[in-house]
């Protein structure tokens, strides 16, 4: 009985969400988006090769957005977790601050430092990562205090100083952590390059806008070609080296 109420409740706000939005799809729709989709073929196979180096381009941003992310992620996920806070700086104040960095969106931190930096890909690495902080090290810092007891316990109870245990106990227990958000918030980075482009921080993302401004449907489907293509490279890098990461450990 309480599965059949669950289910009427979500048909019923299903429906009142799209009575209040106002959404209605007919089969008209669907006969415009087939013939629409008809104009970006084929794709414009002469442009491959620019894209590709702006992909490169966009590879980059989101590699160097990443790395400096969690550069600093490092440093704040220790003081953000009470087993290996150093008590000068207050928890609340250091996961407030956490909670501040990944609750705006990287778009409206591209926007600000946009004016700041003026357009191109610096403010771009700026909005990555200012938000992947917030995220890598919110998640590094959970994972750190849901840890079960191990080496790094056993050398503060022998005395060891607090920063030889997290070098040489904690970070090699996290590694496979650590290896797995970079690479998952990596992947995220490559979208968000994508979305930053709109606002003028180059890249390929900036010219499937340009061409989508231009009506150039055949190039627009050969930008997302390559962005499918390095998403997926990406993705079967990142696997490979998290299973080998995972065997070591």
């Amino acid at each position: 009985m309480k599965q059949i109420l669950l289910l009427v409740a979500f048909l019923g706000l299903t429906f009142a969400s799209l009575d209040l939005l106002e959404i209605s799809i007919s089969t008209a729709d669907f006969w415009n988006a087939g013939q629409f989709l008809r104009r970006w073929f084929p794709p414009n196979w002469t442009i491959a090769g620019s894209m590709f180096f702006q992909g490169v381009l966009t590879l980059a941003t989101a590699y160097l957005g990443t790395t400096f992310a969690i550069i600093a992620a490092l440093p704040l996920s220790l003081m953000a977790a009470r087993k290996t806070s150093s008590g000068w700086c207050p928890v609340p104040i250091v996961r407030s601050l956490i909670s501040g960095f990944r609750s705006i969106p990287d778009i409206v931190i591209g926007l600000v430092a946009l004016t700041v930096v003026g357009p191109g890909p610096t403010a771009a690495i700026i909005a990555l990562s200012v938000h992947n902080c917030g995220v890598i090290a919110k998640l590094l810092s959970e994972r750190i205090d849901e840890s079960p007891p191990g080496p790094y316990e056993a050398l503060q109870t022998l005395g060891v100083p607090k920063l030889h245990s997290i070098i040489f106990a904690l970070l090699p227990d996290l590694s496979p952590a650590i290896a797995s958000q970079y690479f998952y918030r990596f992947e995220v980075s490559i979208r968000s390059s994508l979305a930053l482009g709109f606002i003028g921080s180059g890249g390929i993302g900036q010219q499937l806008l340009n061409h989508f401004r231009t009506f150039d449907y055949p190039s627009v489907l050969m930008d997302l070609i390559v962005i499918i293509f390095l998403v997926i490279v990406v993705d079967l890098f990142s696997a490979n080296v998290q299973r080998r990461i995972g065997h070591e450990a």
